[in-house]
């Protein structure tokens, strides 16, 4: 239903601030059964409100949104390259390059989200995967299909990165950072097989809380690169009123994903208003998270 309602809205209501404001609020209704107000103080309607002023045209914003442009912005903060390496950048003329590749590597459009590419020496020839892969990269528009206007005018291009040895299970650390401090941590584990999540508070506090729907992993002992990872999150995030930086950590080394202006379009939802009352209070710092449990920093 949300698909059809999106591709109904996307037909009939023009690409300008009056039409995006309207598909943004329907959109929003659908998925949170409720009108954003701004004095709601809850999480999901800030980002509603992000979306539609002014400042997500902040050309920071709009430059960072694109990932092959984050990694030039964050080595310029930060003054050394913590992003995977890129291997490549590909526009859509440049698909007989695919072969000169290092390989393997990972594939992404570098202008969005959601689609990913393994590419390896057995696999580069055209198959019927990749094809798909690579036609539906560039027929990708976020900002179509969302109307978050920082995605608007990137160019389309597929991004080639190292592949990182992750090991047997995959972590991703998204450190949400509210003017320029970090407010909670989202730690997605056990890689794609079966997500889990826990939300941890910067001293490392479990928020008992449930998002989107994703089951409680087992409280975990704090990543030793925590406060390596705090620092550098307060570094990104003092450029922008709010930002979530997303990590891995391989080895002990701390890696950036990508940073993230719209966490889930602000449409993910919590098991309860309680909870997400809760969470906006930690996120806006009205008071310090609530705690089921601490995990060992040692």
């Amino acid at each position: 239903m949300k698909r059809l309602i999106r591709k109904l809205l996307t037909a009939v209501l023009p690409k300008n601030k009056w039409g995006d404001a309207v598909f943004l609020t329907i959109m929003f209704i659908y998925a949170h059964r409720r009108i954003p107000r701004r004095s709601s103080g809850l999480f999901n309607d800030y980002y509603f409100f992000l979306k539609t002023g002014d400042n997500f045209n902040d050309p920071s914003r709009i430059f960072t949104s694109d990932k092959f442009n984050a990694k030039i912005f964050l080595k310029g903060i930060l003054g050394k390259d913590l992003a995977p390496l890129t291997l490549g950048l590909l526009t859509e003329q440049d698909r007989d390059s695919v072969k000169d590749l290092p390989k393997p590597c990972v594939l992404k459009p570098s202008h969005g989200s959601g689609l990913v590419y393994f590419l390896s020496s057995e696999n580069y020839e055209y198959t019927k995967e990749f094809d798909q892969f690579w036609s539906e990269s560039f027929q990708l528009d976020i900002y179509d299909n969302s109307r978050e206007k920082n995605y608007k005018n990137l160019l389309k291009r597929i991004i080639a990165e190292e592949v990182l040895d992750f090991g047997a299970s995959i972590k991703d650390y998204k450190v949400f950072c509210y003017h320029g401090e970090p407010r909670f941590i989202k730690v997605i584990s056990d890689g794609l097989a079966v997500r889990k999540q826990n939300i941890y508070s910067p001293a490392w506090k479990k928020i008992d809380v449930v998002y989107n729907g994703y089951p409680r992993a087992e409280l975990e002992p704090a990543p030793l690169a925590l406060e390596e990872m705090l620092g550098i999150a307060r570094k990104c995030a003092a450029h922008f009123s709010s930002v979530r930086v997303d990590f891995y950590i391989v080895e002990g080394r701390v890696y950036i994903g990508e940073l993230t202006h719209c966490h889930n379009q602000g449409h993910g939802k919590f098991s309860s208003l309680e909870e997400e009352r809760l969470i906006s209070d930690i996120f806006f710092g009205r008071k310090p998270a609530s705690t089921t449990g601490a995990a060992s920093l040692s």
